[in-house]
């Protein structure tokens, strides 16, 4: 009978069944594989799915260290020795009930002329911790990073000896110690990839509408982010994750990056540095608070404009009969050129690429805005280049001898005889 049923269930739910069970009460069952729900990590150097556990070889070595920190304070505890008195040379009850008073003097009791006082105290040898065990600790706590492969390196220990305390030198002892630790990372990536690869056909079956969440960009202004039920159709490809494992940069190490940077004299270095989508960068590296970057100012105000350009249509310019900005440029205040690179990098970037699809009248703003600080800075480069053209035309001219004249040291000077204005 039993053969039976398992037979029949194994026709029927050929690849896994889930069952709900409610105290003891089956309430649900339907089709479904185990391996597409649930994530085990893989051991390969195990031929069984529970392995060892990678603490198994620290068991021991923690031991031992619990029996030193269990020594030490013992030790600490117990380190002031135990005094014994006789009673027939001091009264021990006058003393408890006395204050003690520092310089107080205390009668005693001659037993005998031939006994010392000092022959009716002893007290005992208190134990003393030897100084080897510090350095057995140090070593049993080498062995259990060594071990464990939980060197120093990895969690930014202090690395003694390790040729150097530079930024570069820790780089490299991260990366020889993490070879160690290769195949337990292996397998929490994959696994961790694995976890995605049914998380996300999961969530594209269960999404019932179109949902959105709110995060912060790099401005600092909360964009609203949009998940499509329309756009999650078809079968995932492939998955690729990406993980850093480069050690975090400290401001002071960015700060000498920059100056070394500087240092180049090389003028795309130095235009991708100032940037305006790098000044809040640089001037988080500066760490004044007073210090004030040019064009900080201009990259503010445009992205105030930016938003209030999405937020509004363009209006119809009367003189053309086509459309401009809601949000008309200053050509005298504006740097054009700042604006122009925060407009454009907002058009191609992702808050950009969403308003095309999700609002296409605020993008429309936006760019005609762009367009309008491109076309004044074309217009007054144009003026400029008219400008330079006449000033080298007129420096030519003044410094250009007519054809044929002859020089002043040449000029015969002969009397008018009508007066006494020379000619020539």
């Amino acid at each position: 009978m039993y053969l039976l049923k398992h037979f029949a269930m194994k026709k029927r739910y050929p690849n896994g069944c889930k069952v709900v069970v409610v105290n003891d009460i089956i309430a649900d069952h339907c089709a479904e594989s185990l391996d597409d729900h649930w994530t085990l990590t893989q051991n390969p150097t195990s031929d069984y799915l529970n392995h060892e556990p990678l603490g198994e070889v620290l068991v021991n070595i923690q031991d031992i260290i619990n029996d030193l920190i269990s020594l030490t304070l013992q030790t600490i505890e117990h380190g002031i020795s135990e005094n014994w008195v006789d009673p027939g040379v001091v009264a021990v009850d006058a003393i408890n009930q006395r204050e003690v008073i520092p310089g107080a003097y205390t009668p005693t009791k001659t037993v005998s002329a031939s006994k010392n006082i000092s022959e009716a105290f002893y007290q005992t040898k208190a134990a003393n911790l030897p100084p080897e065990i510090f350095q057995f600790y140090k070593i049993i706590n080498e062995l259990g990073q060594f071990v464990s492969g939980a060197l120093p390196a990895i969690f930014g220990g202090n690395m003694q000896g390790a040729g150097g305390e530079t930024a570069a030198a820790y780089a490299q002892a991260k990366a020889m110690s993490l070879q160690r630790l290769q195949t337990p990372w292996k397998m929490l990536t994959i696994m961790w990839k694995t976890v995605f690869g049914k998380a996300i056909p999961a969530y594209m079956k269960l999404i019932v509408e179109d949902e959105k969440y709110v995060k912060k960009n790099e401005q600092g202004n909360f964009v609203n982010v949009f998940i499509r039920k329309a756009e999650l159709v078809g079968k995932i490809g492939d998955i690729e994750l990406e993980n850093s494992e480069q050690l975090p940069i400290t401001d002071e190490q960015q700060k000498d990056i920059i100056l070394q940077l500087m240092q180049l004299n090389n003028m795309e270095v130095f235009e991708a540095l100032v940037a305006p989508e790098n000044l809040p960068f640089i001037r988080k590296i500066v760490r004044i608070p007073q210090f004030r970057l040019p064009g900080e100012d201009d990259r503010q105000k445009q992205y105030e404009e930016i938003e209030e350009l999405i937020n509004s249509v363009p209006i119809p310019d009367e003189m053309t009969g086509g459309l401009i900005a809601s949000v008309q440029i200053d050509p005298i205040l504006d740097n054009h050129k700042i604006e122009a690179e925060i407009c454009r990098g907002w058009l191609i970037g992702e808050a950009g690429r969403l308003a095309k699809v999700e609002n296409q009248e605020g993008y429309m703003n936006v760019l005609l805005h762009f367009q309008e600080h491109t076309a004044e800075m074309n217009r007054q480069a144009a003026v400029m280049a008219q400008t330079n053209a006449a000033a080298q035309e007129q420096t030519g001219k003044d410094t250009k001898t007519p054809s044929g004249s002859k020089g002043q040291g040449s000029e015969k000077v002969k009397e008018n005889p009508n007066g006494n204005v020379p000619v020539q």
